[in-house]
């Protein structure tokens, strides 16, 4: 619901990419990123990340002892489909975010009143 009413606001997948710059929608960066290189996003986001959301060990082998294991297999792959979604419900409303406050300051990791420590 947030991503399609940021994406109404912003005037549809044609007014985000207006209002952003090329490189925001990009997944794939360069090894040398400082933010997102490609090898840390293919290690822990494709293959980390589907093990994680449509592969646990207990669900697993919960739904595969059934008297249709094909049913589990089924289970296994339709969980790792909705990973896919994440983009679109985790990265998307952050660039909505973006191009409707083009100011806001980058967020650090450390707050002030630890650095002033």
């Amino acid at each position: 619901m947030l991503t399609a009413l940021g994406l109404h606001a912003v005037g549809g997948w044609s007014g985000l990419q207006a209002k952003l710059p090329a490189h925001m929608f990009s997944m794939v960066r360069p090894a040398t990123d400082p933010d997102v290189p490609w090898p840390g996003m293919f290690v822990g986001v494709f293959i980390l990340g589907s093990f994680y959301w449509s592969m646990d060990q207990v669900l697993v082998q919960r739904r595969l002892r059934r008297e249709e294991p094909r049913r589990g297999r089924k289970g296994a792959i339709f969980c790792a489909f909705l990973k896919l979604a994440t983009p679109f419900l985790l990265v998307l409303p952050g660039l909505v975010a973006k191009a409707l406050h083009p100011t806001s300051p980058r967020p650090t990791t450390r707050s002030r009143s630890c650095s002033r420590r």
